[in-house]
C-alpha cells in the first residue's frame, strides 16, 4: 500500500540503486532494502502522491489483490464488510483529489550540518528532509504542551508563552533549513536587523547577505495567539462593537486583554451566572428557531450590561443549548412522574429508621404495624427458571421486621449470643431463603471482624515473643539477658569464662 499510494521520483530512484550496487549488493538485496530499510532510500529519493486518475487505479488494484485473502488461521478473509465500506470511502476521496500533492508544490528541503553546509552522502547524494504528514505538527504542539504544562495561568501569560515558543521555534528551523541563515546564538532577531542598517549606512556592506529584514516588509492584518472568531464584516461584529457601556463595568485583567485582542469594549465570554441563564431561557423559548444561534449571538447584544451579562458567540451558545435542553428532558421526566416520586419519598420516610441518642440502650427490632404475610416458600419460583418471583402481598399475618434504628456506638457483648433457632430464615431479594447455616457464617464473620480490630501488644506479631537469652550462657535468667542493643550493657553471672566481663 505504501507503494501505491507514494511513488519515487525514478531518476533519484536509480541512481540510490545504482549506489547500492556498486557497493557490491545484489539485486534482491536492493529489492529487499525498499521494502525493509525504506529510510535510506526516504533520506535521499523524493516522492510524491499522483493525481486521481493514477493513484485511484494503483490502490484499487492492491484492495483486489489482498482484500479476499484468506487467513490461513482463522479462515476469514482480510477485508470483512465492514473494511470493503471504508475501503470504497477512501476511494471516494482519493477520486476527489483530496488525497494527491498540490501541483507544483515540493514537500522536501534540503538538509544542512551546523555551518550551513548542504549535507550529502559518500555518493553525493543529497540527504533532505520531508514534511509531508503531521509529525512535525505534533512536535509543534509537544512542545507547547510542555511549556504550559499545568499552570493555572490566565489568557496574557499564554499567548506570551506561546509568542516566545514561536519566535525560538521559527528561528532554529531557520537555521536548519534556509541556506545561509546565520547561526545567532541569540533570539532577538530585532537586534539583527539593526546592526544590518547600522553597517550598511556606516561601511555600505552587508553583514548577512542571506538575511531579510522584517522591519523592510509593511505590516499585514495577520495575529497569532488569541483572535477573535467572528469577521469584522458580519451582522455579529457590528453588533458587538455598537454596545455602549458605562464606566462602571468591572472587568479582571484577563478580560481587558480578551477586549483587547478583540477589539471591541467588551470580551466575549461563555454562559456564566444566573443572569445569562435566565436570559438564554428568555431567548430559547422566544425565537422562531432556537437553534439559529447566529441570529442569537445578534439578539443578545441588546441585553449586555457590562456586568452580569456578556456577548457571546455562537460557538458558546451552541455549547450551552446541548446541556440546556438535555436539562429540560430531566425536568420533563421528573415532572411527568412527580405523583409516583412524592408516593416513592412517603414511602422511604415511613420505613426510614428513627435516630436515637448515643447513650440509649439498644432496642429491640420494631415490627411493622401493617404486618406483610410472605409466600410460602414452594410459590417461590425456582431462580434458573429465569422468571421473576412475586412480591410479598398484603396480610394479617407473620410480621416481619423492619429495617432497625440508626447504628449507635457501643460496646460489644462479653458474653457468647445464642445461636439462632432452627426455623430462623429471611427472605432472600430475588426469591429463596436464608437459613441458618448462613446465618452462622455471617456471625462468624462478624466474630473475625471484630477480632481483628481488636489492638495488637506487639505490632504486627501474631505469636508472643520467645524470651530473651544471654549471649554468652544462652539462658533465660540471667541478667544477661535483661539488655538489649540500646539498653546498656549486663554482666553475665553463670558463665566461668565471664569474670566480670561486661557483655559488649
Amino acid at each position: 500500500m505504501r507503494e501505491a499510494f507514494l511513488a519515487w521520483e525514478p531518476r533519484t530512484f536509480e541512481r540510490v540503486k545504482a549506489n547500492l550496487r556498486a557497493e557490491g549488493k545484489s539485486d534482491n538485496e536492493v529489492t529487499s532494502m525498499t521494502h525493509y530499510s525504506v529510510a535510506h532510500f526516504r533520506s535521499r529519493c523524493p516522492r510524491a502522491m499522483l493525481p486521481p486518475s493514477k493513484l485511484y487505479w494503483r490502490v484499487r488494484a492492491v484492495y483486489e489483490l489482498f482484500g479476499d485473502r484468506v487467513d490461513s488461521e482463522t479462515g476469514r478473509p482480510l477485508f470483512s464488510a465492514d473494511a470493503w465500506k471504508k475501503a470504497n470511502s477512501v476511494l471516494r476521496e482519493i477520486q476527489a483529489g483530496h488525497a494527491s500533492d498540490p501541483p507544483g508544490f515540493s514537500f522536501y528541503t534540503q538538509r544542512y550540518d551546523v555551518n550551513g553546509v548542504p549535507v550529502v552522502d559518500k555518493h553525493g547524494v543529497p540527504l533532505i528532509d520531508c514534511s509531508r504528514g503531521t509529525n512535525r505538527t505534533e512536535g509543534v504542539h509537544k512542545h507547547l504542551a510542555v511549556a504550559v504544562d499545568d499552570w493555572s495561568t490566565g489568557v496574557r501569560f499564554g499567548d506570551t508563552v506561546m509568542l516566545e515558543h514561536r519566535q525560538r521555534h521559527n528561528t532554529h528551523v531557520s537555521e536548519r533549513r534556509r541556506r545561509g541563515f546565520p547561526r545567532l546564538g541569540m533570539f532577538d532577531t530585532w537586534l539583527i536587523d539593526k546592526l544590518q542598517v547600522l553597517i550598511a549606512h556606516n561601511h555600505n556592506v552587508v553583514w548577512h547577505p542571506e538575511w531579510s529584514n522584517a522591519s523592510d516588509f509593511a505590516r499585514t492584518d495577520e495575529a497569532f495567539g488569541t483572535v477573535p472568531l467572528f469577521s469584522a464584516t458580519n451582522e455579529l461584529a457590528a453588533a458587538i462593537k455598537g454596545i455602549q457601556i458605562d464606566n462602571t463595568a468591572k472587568m479582571t485583567a484577563d478580560q481587558k486583554y480578551l477586549a483587547e485582542r478583540f477589539g471591541t469594549q467588551l470580551p466575549c465570554l461563555p454562559i456564566h451566572g444566573e443572569d445569562e441563564h435566565k436570559l438564554f431561557a428568555e431567548l430559547s423559548s422566544s425565537m422562531a428557531d432556537p437553534a439559529d444561534f447566529d441570529a442569537m449571538a445578534v439578539a443578545w447584544c441588546k441585553h449586555v450590561n457590562g456586568h452580569t451579562i456578556f456577548p457571546k458567540l455562537p460557538v458558546y451558545l451552541r455549547l450551552h443549548y446541548t446541556a440546556y435542553t438535555r436539562n429540560q428532558r430531566v425536568r420533563s421526566a421528573l415532572a411527568s412522574v412527580e405523583l409516583g416520586a412524592a408516593r416513592l419519598t412517603r414511602v422511604n420516610e415511613i420505613t426510614a429508621p428513627a435516630p436515637g441518642p448515643v447513650d440509649a440502650p439498644l432496642a429491640p427490632v420494631p415490627f411493622c404495624s401493617d404486618p406483610v404475610h410472605l409466600p410460602e416458600r414452594e410459590t417461590v419460583p425456582d431462580a434458573a427458571s429465569g422468571q421473576r418471583p412475586p412480591l410479598p402481598c398484603l396480610a394479617t399475618s407473620t410480621p416481619v421486621a423492619i429495617a432497625p434504628a440508626w447504628p449507635r456506638v457501643a460496646s460489644l457483648p462479653t458474653q457468647a449470643q445464642p445461636p439462632p433457632s432452627a426455623d430462623t430464615r429471611v427472605l432472600l431479594v430475588g426469591g429463596g431463603y436464608a437459613g441458618s447455616g448462613i446465618l452462622a457464617q455471617a456471625r462468624r464473620a462478624a466474630e473475625h471482624a471484630t477480632a481483628a480490630a481488636q489492638p495488637r501488644k506487639r505490632g504486627h506479631d501474631y505469636q508472643p515473643r520467645k524470651p530473651r537469652t544471654c549471649r554468652t550462657c544462652k539462658r533465660t535468667d540471667c541478667a544477661g539477658a535483661k539488655g538489649g542493643p540500646n539498653s546498656g550493657q549486663r554482666v553475665c553471672h553463670f558463665s566461668d569464662q565471664a569474670d566480670g566481663r561486661e557483655l559488649g
